[in-house]
This record gives structure tokens, C-alpha cells and sequence, in this order.
């Protein structure tokens, strides 16, 4: 065979399906993990000393420990 044919390959519509698949199905992974990933750093930043969530929470205990002293 000479450099300027090319070799014919035959792939099933079946094996083509699943090789769809599994890069479908594999991205679709990738970007639900980065999405968990990010959403995940922005709930440790709340949670932080700092954090919207940490504030939130000591505001609660200083106003519970206030109403208590009244």
C-alpha cells in the first residue's frame, strides 16, 4: 500500500453509540464535579471565621445570651 491511500476502516453504528456515550456521559461527570467543587469552596468560605454564615450564628448566640441577662 503507497503513503497516499488510506487504509478503510468499517466501525459499527452500535460501537460508535457507545463511544458517544461514554465521552457524553463523561463530560457530563467532569462538569457536575466541578460544579460540586466550586460550590463547595463557596460553602466553606460562609462557614469560615468570617464567613456570612459564622456571622449569622454569632450574631444568634449574642442576642440569645442578651435576651437571657434581661
Amino acid at each position: 500500500m503507497q503513503s497516499s491511500e488510506a487504509e478503510v476502516v468499517r466501525v459499527s453504528r452500535e460501537a460508535i453509540c457507545r463511544g458517544v456515550k461514554e465521552l457524553m456521559e463523561g463530560r457530563k461527570e467532569r462538569i457536575a464535579t466541578e460544579k460540586s467543587q466550586a460550590l463547595g469552596e463557596v460553602v466553606r468560605q460562609t462557614v469560615e471565621k468570617g464567613g456570612s454564615s459564622c456571622l449569622s450564628l454569632t450574631k444568634l448566640v449574642d442576642q440569645l445570651r442578651a435576651s437571657q441577662l434581661k
